[in-house]
């Protein structure tokens, strides 16, 4: 049996995942899919619809049932002839009652749009959670592509210098140059290893970083792509202008449009406070039937004598006697027989007009006016910010565009100075100092260009994200 070929099969899974690579897009999803901060958004979403839900049912009558049971002691009303009896009495009272606001001052047409637009509120608001953590991965994904450049701008660098430093021995078993030298592009490594060691720490934070934007176990190893020049270039094409950002924003950023349907809200609980100034119409019906131990069925009867007195013939007091019937045995009346038997039914319309109630009212509408105020104060609020941040970040990209442009001169100008200072070094008539020195000029300008160039794409995302776009690259 090949084993390598069965081992190769088995960890081609494990491989592959290990190489897997993400886009800004997939990360942004599976930070989305697993952010707890949005999970609770949803149930706040769940929870605000069903009191729309409730709300739109109170339109409806309710159905109440209703069962009172007891037993009574010594002398008691019969229930089933209302006579007075000595008797112990088992009772039970059965009953359907239902109720239905017919008119009361729109507070329920009222309370359903209001909470409809609760609801549509925090669905904005759970957008705007999602647009904010899309912007947090967008950073970190960055920061971990930019602190992974700065690593390999270190690593190259010490290729270099190793180069420089094999060059330099040659020279020196040559008897070109002194042992000195040598040393001092020793110190040169030393440094250049211990920008390495920073720049690992760095990238292993940013990565750390990403993972903790994404939710992501820390362990999870994964890679992101990269971003090429082709993408750099279309980025710096796009162009803006306030206007443009402010409009599209302004009408549709998340965090604007729930700040309007909260103001919305607010003056539907003005109306529905004014609404308890309003008399309430409500229609109730009830439908019910008792029992007790005390209602009896005669089973069998029989003839007794019976005298009657006050029975005069002649004017003389007589004897009187009749047969009548009587009950010799008797049962309790079964509880389906009792049902039907008191079975009884009605409707009723109730009208309640308020008069005084303590300025409650009055209360209650003075303070939905105040929150009314409180939300037009802080949609205007929310408009300033909006144009302050737009005209911030139009600004700071202009400024990320000239730092690049200059970044770029600059890496031009350390390029050509670092190539002419190698001709002179190789052939003898530079020094190792001016070497160290062009050579880490050259390292800072291509530092400054990588910060530069990720430092222009971050805040184009922020410029695409005003402009309703996407977060990807």
């Amino acid at each position: 049996m090949n084993w390598r070929l069965v081992l190769s099969i088995f960890l081609f899974p494990v491989l592959a995942q290990s190489q897997e690579k993400w886009t800004l897009e997939s990360c942004i999803r599976y930070a989305i899919d697993n952010n707890s901060n949005l999970k609770l958004s949803e149930l706040n979403i769940a929870s605000a619809d069903i009191n729309v839900k409730e709300s739109k049912a109170r339109r409806l009558p309710n159905l109440n049932g209703s069962v009172n049971s007891g037993i009574n002691f010594g002398r008691n009303i019969d229930p089933t002839s209302n006579d007075f009896i000595t008797e112990n009495i088992l009772y039970s009272n059965y009953g359907l009652g239902s109720n239905v606001n017919l008119f009361q001052g729109g507070a329920i047409s009222n309370t359903i749009k209001q909470n409809a637009k609760i609801k549509e509120a925090t669905i904005l608001d759970h957008q705007q959670n999602i647009n904010d953590v899309s912007l947090i991965v967008a950073n970190a994904y960055l920061q971990v592509l930019l602190s992974d450049e700065r690593k390999q701008i270190a690593k190259t660098n010490i290729n270099n210098i190793n180069l420089q430093l094999s060059q330099m021995r040659k020279l020196i078993q040559a008897g070109g140059r002194a042992e000195s030298d040598a040393i001092e592009i020793e110190s040169q490594l030393a440094r250049a290893e211990q920008a390495l060691i920073g720049a690992e720490n760095a990238s292993e934070l940013s990565w750390f970083q990403l993972r903790q934007s994404m939710r992501m176990n820390s362990e999870k190893k994964f890679e992101i792509e990269k971003i090429s020049n082709e993408q750099l270039e279309k980025v710096i094409i796009e162009n803006y202008s306030y206007e443009q950002l402010y409009s599209h924003a302004e009408q549709n950023q998340a965090a604007v449009k729930a700040a309007k349907v909260r103001l919305e809200s607010s003056k539907i609980s003005e109306k529905i406070a004014r609404s308890s100034y309003y008399p309430s119409i409500s229609l109730n019906a009830n439908y019910g039937s008792r029992y007790s131990d005390a209602a009896i069925t005669p089973t069998s009867y029989s003839l007794k004598k019976q005298s009657v007195p006050g029975i005069y013939i002649d004017g003389k007091s007589t004897v009187f006697e009749q047969t009548v019937p009587s009950i010799a045995t008797s049962k309790v009346t079964s509880f389906s027989d009792q049902f039907d038997q008191f079975l009884g039914y009605g409707l009723g319309l109730s009208l309640n007009i308020p008069i005084y109630n303590n300025n409650a009212t009055r209360a209650n509408i003075a303070r939905a006016k105040i929150q009314t105020k409180s939300n037009a104060i802080q949609l205007d609020l929310r408009k300033e910010s909006l144009s302050q941040d737009i005209t911030q970040a139009l600004i700071n990209v202009r400024a990320a565009k000239k730092e690049l442009e200059a970044s770029q001169k600059s890496l031009n100008a350390a390029s050509t100075s670092l190539d002419k200072t190698k001709k002179r070094f190789e052939i003898g008539s530079a020094s190792s100092f001016e070497m160290n020195q062009a050579q880490n000029n050259f390292q800072n300008a291509e530092l400054n260009k990588i910060i530069a160039k990720y430092d222009l794409i971050f805040k184009y995302k922020i410029l695409d994200y005003y402009a309703g776009k996407q977060i990807k690259l």
